[in-house]
């Protein structure tokens, strides 16, 4: 067992012993008048349990784990600097039932919102000349995560959301599918997404997930190929003889001991007088993009966190958490993605399909 998995469940443990304590004084629990030790075993398998399966159930523990934190934080502050308020707090807190009773509505709101796509829109300006006159409209979806938000129907209905906008272009930012998508529903994601329809083409990068399935990212991209979807895996591709569409293999091929080329190398023999535009499913090494002279990078992977506070914690490890950045002449934009991961669950960011109108700026290399 690696070091990490060692970590892992020691932390599992603690939480495990922190929340039967907890849970032990709500009193619908404790008046159960349940042995200890079938209590105790009870609550270590359900904890166990649930993450492992990474279940709804999940996403409502790690609420009443928080909620019981906060509470415990504050109380201990409260009983020190004001100890009436104390009073009145733990009479409203009713030894913890409150806490189970916000955290079902935080999981009820999480899982309602997060099969609730919205669209995100962004203007961008590239200071090169662009292929028409007109903007363009690019839309870009990543981390469907087929199998656990979005189902069938919902994939439908997002290729008839992409298709309604009547896009230039459709980017297809990796964790489409993941290692628990059922492998009985590739067919239907390579049949439904062949169905997006576009000016100049669909186009595909994989995820890291995509890289954890049994069949392997290689012969995902070969479902999308067949269906008429461009897979770009460490490949450059001349759009409609007007701009550059680059498509990075997933950085944890790297982490894992694999390769991939580098960016450098994807931009030889590129034209720098049109524009260049980079698929990366996780948003980091953006100086290189930037110094190599790239456009626009478009990712996905963060889910914006996902689950408040996750927001935060996302920056620690990419660049960009979430959203549109102007990085000198470098436009970057991340997705929250259009599904979820592990559970069906989503609070304090939203499932999207992201839309950007994308045009030159004449006006400044007129003046240069």
């Amino acid at each position: 067992m690696s070091p990490r998995a060692v970590l892992s469940w020691i932390a599992m443990a603690l939480v495990a012993i922190y929340m039967g304590n907890k849970l032990y004084e709500v009193p619908v629990i404790s008046k159960t008048k349940i042995p200890s030790y079938v209590y105790w075993l009870a609550t270590g398998m359900l904890i166990i349990l649930a993450s492992e399966r990474k279940s709804l159930l999940f996403g409502y523990i790690i609420y009443v784990f928080l909620l019981f934190v906060v509470y415990d934080v504050v109380a201990m502050i409260m009983r020190k600097i004001r100890p009436t308020w104390y009073t009145r707090m733990n009479r409203v807190y009713m030894h913890g039932f409150l806490v189970l009773c916000i955290s079902l509505v935080i999981a009820a709101y999480g899982y309602y919102n997060s099969s609730h796509t919205v669209i995100t829109d962004y203007h961008v300006t590239i200071d090169k000349k662009m292929l028409r006159a007109d903007p363009m409209r690019i839309l870009m979806i990543s981390d469907t995560h087929v199998g656990t938000a979005i189902g069938k129907q919902e994939l439908a209905q997002l290729v008839e959301r992409i298709n309604a906008r009547k896009p230039d272009m459709v980017c297809l930012a990796g964790d489409i599918i993941d290692e628990n998508t059922p492998e009985s529903m590739y067919e239907y994601v390579y049949d439904t997404l062949g169905k997006i329809q576009s000016a100049y083409g669909t186009y595909y990068v994989c995820g890291n997930h995509e890289l954890y399935t049994k069949q392997g990212y290689q012969k995902i991209a070969e479902g999308f190929r067949k269906r008429g979807i461009t897979p770009l895996l460490d490949e450059t591709y001349l759009v409609a003889d007007s701009f550059y569409l680059i498509g990075r293999l997933d950085y944890d091929l790297v982490r894992e001991g694999g390769t991939r080329k580098s960016l450098s190398y994807l931009m030889r023999g590129v034209d720098h007088s049109y524009p260049v535009i980079l698929l990366d499913h996780q948003p980091i090494q953006y100086e290189e993009a930037k110094k190599e002279g790239v456009d626009l990078v478009m990712s996905g992977h963060t889910h914006n966190g996902q689950l408040y506070p996750g927001n935060y914690l996302i920056l620690l490890g990419n660049e960009v958490g979430y959203g549109y950045r102007e990085n000198g002449s470098l436009k970057e934009v991340v997705s929250s993605g259009a599904g979820t991961w592990g559970f069906a669950m989503r609070v304090g960011s939203s499932s999207e399909i992201v839309e950007l109108i994308v045009e030159g700026n004449e006006a400044k290399l007129a003046q240069e």
